[in-house]
């Protein structure tokens, strides 16, 4: 029966993926970093080297280990505007931010539904582009009913703003620890 419902849920993000993946041979893609940091803060000096020398135009950090108490000033890096979903929790670890190239414009979306309370996310638009980005850190060991809501709550995102955006294409950057990739 467990196995079944993991198929079920491949066979889901299979479907999904399938559908994001039309017309993508045409787009224009941004320049995209995708790190799990594991804190922010004590490694801020080796990723600003990194964004100063590659100069991506997107950057997303999971495990950003940030909390309230941060000041965005702490972690400012010169030419990049900075997005931030932190743990709400008081357990460390988790959270997201993105770090977007001040050369191009990138807004952050809201979601017509709130995220589930286990996940941290950000949805940008990039408008140059016309791409919008999921940054997401699903935590390890969700249960089976924790996985179908994720992956419920992004295919309907998606689709929310994938019908406001139109003709705009979608890239998941994060770690999916718990869910079924195997397909994606």
């Amino acid at each position: 029966d467990h196995v079944s419902r993991k198929s079920h849920l491949a066979d889901k993000l299979q479907e999904f993926s399938k559908r994001l993946l039309k017309n993508y041979h045409s787009q224009t893609f941004p320049s995209i970093l995708l790190s799990n940091i594991r804190s922010l803060k004590p490694k801020l000096d080796e990723v600003t080297a990194l964004l100063q020398t590659i100069k991506p135009d997107f950057m997303a950090i999971c495990e950003s280990w940030l909390t309230d108490a941060t000041c965005n000033e702490e972690v400012h890096v010169t030419n990049y505007d900075l997005f931030r979903n932190d743990r709400k929790s008081e357990k460390r670890g988790g959270g997201v931010c993105v770090y977007t190239s001040s050369q191009i414009r990138s807004t952050e979306l809201q979601a017509d539904s709130n995220s589930p309370s286990f996940l941290e996310c950000l949805w940008n638009f990039l408008p140059q582009n016309n791409v919008i980005v999921l940054s997401i850190y699903v935590p390890p060991g969700l249960t089976t009913d924790q996985t179908r809501e994720t992956i419920a709550y992004i295919e309907r995102s998606a689709d929310f703003f994938l019908a406001k955006y139109t003709d705009s294409k979608l890239i998941i950057a994060g770690d999916l620890y718990s869910l079924p990739t195997c397909d994606l």
